[in-house]
């Protein structure tokens, strides 16, 4: 049996001014550090880089996921409001050519 193995491959910032060249780099920067034997990834980050990610990654075989949560919103009395994100599930990226 072969044991697995969890790599973090952090999501770089997008600088909003990027073109698609730019954001076509950092994706192939991205799959360049993902493992040969990957069958399985959760991917997020943002949108334009991500969704070349998962196109890159799914060319492989690779099943993409995302994790989905549930926000809780807590309104103080100051105005302010703070968020917290509970996770609830993956949910995995469709492969169908449809989109």
């Amino acid at each position: 049996m072969c044991a697995s193995k969890i790599v973090d491959i952090p999501s770089p910032k997008v600088p909003p001014e990027a073109d698609e060249v730019a954001v076509e780099e950092l994706a192939e920067e991205i799959l360049e550090q993902v493992p040969e034997r990957t069958t399985h990834a959760m991917v997020m980050g943002e949108f334009t880089l991500i969704f070349m990610v998962i196109a890159g990654l799914q060319k492989r075989g690779v099943v993409c996921m995302a994790a989905t949560t549930e926000r809780e919103v807590v309104q103080k009395e100051d105005g302010s409001k703070h968020s917290f994100f509970r996770f609830i599930r993956f949910r995995q990226y469709s492969q169908d050519e449809m989109y």
